[in-house]
């Protein structure tokens, strides 16, 4: 009689409650073994299944339900900034992201840094990676006491981040109480500048908010404290979403 063959264990998709190793990157950043392609943008990065949709639910949904991703092996992510995108792609594949430089940025680095966690923060929101959204939660609130303004370059970038809150998250948010206390701490050195002087001539949400924090008498924010408004700040991000338990 024949030896018994044993049975080989099924191979086990990724655990998204498990780190994983940053060697796996470098995969993402050659493109060896790729077998489908993220564009955005005029950015292009040869991903690996296995990977991110084990991650990310809308991306297993997208190769896996029926769409024309499935046959094509191409996602277009026409609408989201190619950094931030390049930032929830470097998550999947080892839970953390690093910054994307630009040389031609005008002003400083710890600003630059703050839009693009904000970035990252919206495109977590969107694709439900509440881990994800967390930890640029975490990143842009970690130099929270050196955000001010000293030059138009500096004022230039807090306006549009006051525009991607304002603009792309629900009135809930806690990132409005956040960014709306660092504009008051700064804002004497904001109306030195006209992009921001512009700004608020718009009208808009933020404008409204901000006569109501300075009828209220708020002295200078402390980062991740919000007793005043009605939007509670240091959030509990913990619950896992739907998208990383499977």
């Amino acid at each position: 009689m024949a030896a018994p063959v044993e049975k080989t264990p099924p191979v086990a998709l990724i655990n998204p409650l498990v780190p994983l190793p940053k060697p796996l990157l470098a995969y993402l950043r050659s493109g060896k073994y790729s077998d489908v392609t993220i564009r955005c943008g005029e950015k292009t990065w040869n991903a690996h299944k296995v990977v991110i949709c084990s991650q990310c639910k809308f991306f297993d949904n997208a190769c896996s339900g029926g769409f024309q991703e499935e046959t094509t092996n191409v996602i277009n992510l026409d609408y989201d900034h190619p950094d931030a995108v390049d930032a929830m792609l470097q998550w999947c594949y080892w839970g953390e992201y690093n910054y994307t430089k630009h040389d031609n940025e005008t002003a400083k680095e710890y600003l630059i840094r703050l839009l693009q966690d904000i970035r990252i923060y919206i495109t977590a929101e969107k694709y439900g990676l509440d881990r994800l959204k967390a930890l640029a939660l975490e990143m842009l609130t970690t130099y929270a006491d050196e955000y001010h303004v000293t030059n138009e370059g500096d004022a230039t970038k807090f306006t549009e981040i006051i525009s991607l809150i304002y603009t792309d998250l629900p009135a809930s948010d806690p990132l409005r109480p956040f960014i709306l206390k660092l504009a008051l701490k700064s804002f004497n050195k904001l109306l030195e500048h006209g992009v921001f002087e512009e700004f608020l001539k718009d009208g808009g949400d933020f404008g409204v908010d901000m006569m109501r924090q300075m009828a209220r008498g708020i002295e200078e924010p402390e980062p991740g404290v919000d007793s005043d408004s009605d939007c509670d700040w240091n959030p509990d991000l913990s619950e896992d979403s739907d998208n990383e338990e499977e």
